[in-house]
């Protein structure tokens, strides 16, 4: 793929970016795998099932109890993700909401980005007023920043938002996807504007430092520093503006297991 999207950003630069846009917006994932490992880990037992729709698309949703906190998965992710702070949660008799991304998991559709989220992230806030605390991970953070600046039920209603490892500007998202195609940086600005038109806003704005969220939400970032997906930089930038969790040890995906990273998490939500 790489030598073909480098030999075609030569001879059709156009082609080569729409083939572009459509490679970062469409997650890879083996649904067989997911939906396999679902079962395997018996996930969605101690709650309720359900579809909400959006625009065309089946968008599937578990619910435990009343839901006070939303989770919301990272690019390329599902519930497993999540399965330690759901038992915790469980534990605490924290109602909570888990939904799968578009094109993952059980969610129907094939193409998705953080703008896209962010409006089922607004949806289903409306839908769930007892929703006051969202909790997410990776570009599923990014989705949630964005939710707060764009919705104004959104950013009265919730209290906290907790992200873990997330993207806080959009270098974070886009260069490692360069970086794995080899994408030639004569059409780099040309992907960023036609992307920026496919999900009908600007990509360039997305940087959290610049991004103002007007409400009392207490915002809390957790990462790694030696998160190898997203750079612990993200976070650290933001010092000043949000509270600052650090660890070492735990890259990007371990931190949602570790139990007092969990445990940290628990009093935010059980803060008042």
């Amino acid at each position: 793929m790489r030598t073909y999207v480098k030999v075609l950003s030569y001879i059709w630069p156009s082609r080569a970016i729409a083939l572009l846009v459509k490679l970062f917006t469409k997650p890879r994932v083996d649904r067989k795998f997911v939906l396999d490992r679902y079962n395997r880990l018996n996930l969605f037992e101690h709650g309720q099932t359900n579809y909400i729709q959006f625009h065309d698309e089946q968008i599937f949703t578990y619910t435990e109890g009343e839901p006070k906190v939303l989770l919301v998965s990272g690019w390329e992710s599902s519930a497993h993700r999540f399965q330690t702070l759901m038992d915790r949660l469980r534990e605490e008799e924290f109602g909570f909401l888990y939904f799968d991304l578009p094109g993952q998991g059980k969610s129907e559709g094939k193409r998705n980005d953080a703008i896209k989220t962010a409006k089922i992230i607004n949806l289903l806030i409306q839908q769930h007023p007892s929703i006051n605390t969202i909790i997410a991970h990776s570009f599923g953070g990014g989705a949630a920043y964005i939710s707060l600046t764009s919705d104004h039920q959104t950013v009265n209603q919730l209290n906290k938002v907790v992200t873990v490892g997330s993207p806080t500007r959009y270098q974070s998202m886009i260069e490692p996807f360069f970086t794995l195609l080899d994408v030639p940086s004569k059409i780099e600005n040309r992907f960023t504007k036609e992307l920026s038109k496919y999900i009908d806003s600007d990509f360039l704005a997305y940087d959290w430092k610049k991004m103002q969220v007007d409400s009392n939400t207490s915002i809390h970032l957790f990462h790694d520093r030696e998160d190898h997906t997203v750079p612990v930089t993200d976070t650290e930038r933001m010092e000043g503006k949000h509270t600052i969790h650090l660890s070492t040890g735990l890259g990007h995906r371990k931190i949602m297991h570790d139990p007092e990273i969990i445990n940290q998490m628990i009093k935010i939500i059980q803060t008042s």
